[in-house]
């Protein structure tokens, strides 16, 4: 028995070609000689439409995928097999000749993550339920991206599980808007509790002890510090103050605001130039090279190092540490300024109000010497020739 070639037609009277599917089986006799042949053919126009219409419903809802950068993925449970598309290789980072296994996924996952997206994945086959997770993953560059993979198992007449189909949706841009609002909003908190410390401060050392807590409380920095800028030999920056994790850090800093090797990091320049100035990543910045195995060692990743000027130039800094490279980005830098700039006006203020006060007890230790001075000489006791 023979079948035809794929996607034959017979043609009726009018011309019009009708899809088939025949085949031919042979007619023999009582001795097996073919004396004939039976062919059997089957109108499959109705089939073929809905294939093609079943073709063109997958060719839009890939393109529809590959439009909103969806990827789509099919896995069959209790097994290694993985099918996914070419978006989904896009959004974990995986190159096309590689093959797609379950452990290419879950290797893919953060080490934080890891675990528990594979429970969730099981106990959504073995519960009957939809899978509906965010998860962070890394891909071969070393950026990291958030994902929400929703997914749905079918099943057989028992019940066991025999494939599940899902879809990727990458949703860093999301996840870094939503903290950047975070940062954002901490940072405006900060900022609000500095200026309350600045109208009640009357000790300046209690004033950036205080701003240095507040910093490091709200925004969730490790730590930030305080330097003033001397006017020695060495141009020395003298760490003032501080609050967080330091661990002995800035004991060896020997950071100056001279134009050298310890002088052209962030803290440094800031002092000469007046101008914000920061490290995006402590790991690359070459600038950072004479500090770098003491920062990385307590898990400091990037530096935001802001003014305090004076009247002519700055008289210290600012210098506040994350764990994360580029972590200081936008809105949020601009609000560090304004707690700077704030930060400055007080310290002035204080040093004015301290200046004042001086100067005050100084007139009055001075009329009180004279003060005595007249009651000797007035007294009858007093000696004419004193004056």
């Amino acid at each position: 028995t023979l079948g035809l070639a794929n996607h034959s037609a017979l043609l009726t009277k009018t011309g019009r070609a009708v899809p088939i599917e025949d085949s031919a089986a042979p007619i023999t006799d009582t001795h097996g000689n073919v004396v004939g042949a039976v062919l059997v053919f089957h109108d499959v126009t109705e089939r073929r439409q809905i294939q093609e219409a079943l073709r063109h419903s997958e060719e839009r809802l890939r393109a529809a995928a590959t439009a909103a950068e969806i990827g789509v993925w099919y896995w069959t449970p209790g097994t290694d097999y993985v099918e996914v598309s070419t978006n989904w290789r896009r959004l974990f980072g995986v190159a096309p000749d590689v093959e797609v296994t379950f452990e290419t996924w879950r290797n893919a996952l953060h080490p934080e993550d890891r675990d528990r997206a594979v429970r969730e994945l099981n106990a959504a086959t073995e519960e009957h339920r939809e899978f509906d997770l965010e998860y962070r993953a890394f891909r071969p560059d070393g950026s990291i991206r958030w994902i929400v993979d929703r997914g749905h198992a079918t099943y057989d007449e028992n019940g066991r599980a025999v494939g599940m189909a899902g879809v990727n949706l990458d949703l860093t841009e999301r996840k870094r808007a939503e903290q950047q609002l975070q940062k954002v909003n901490r940072t405006l908190r900060a900022l609000k509790r500095s200026s309350e410390a600045l109208l009640h401060a009357s000790d300046e050392m209690e004033l950036l002890a205080k701003v240095c807590a507040i910093v490091t409380e709200d925004c969730g920095h490790p730590l930030m510090w305080v330097g003033y800028a001397d006017d020695d030999a060495n141009k020395t920056v003298r760490p003032v103050a501080h609050v967080g994790f330091e661990e002995g850090y800035l004991e060896n800093l020997q950071i100056t605001w001279a134009d050298t090797e310890r002088g052209r990091g962030p803290t440094g320049t800031v002092i000469r130039t007046g101008q914000p100035n920061m490290c995006a990543n402590m790991f690359t910045d070459p600038r950072m090279a004479p500090w770098r195995e003491q920062a990385i060692k307590r898990g400091y990743a990037s530096s935001l190092a802001l003014p305090l000027m004076g009247e002519a130039r700055p008289f210290g800094v600012v210098t506040i540490y994350s764990g994360e490279p580029e972590a200081f980005t936008g809105d949020e830098i601009k609000l560090l300024e304004e707690l700077a700039g704030e930060l400055a006006y007080g310290i002035r203020m204080l040093r004015l109000r301290a200046a004042h006060q001086q100067a005050e007890q100084a007139l009055r230790a001075s009329e009180q010497r004279v003060r005595l001075k007249l009651e000797s000489i007035l007294s009858p006791e007093g000696d004419i020739g004193s004056l």
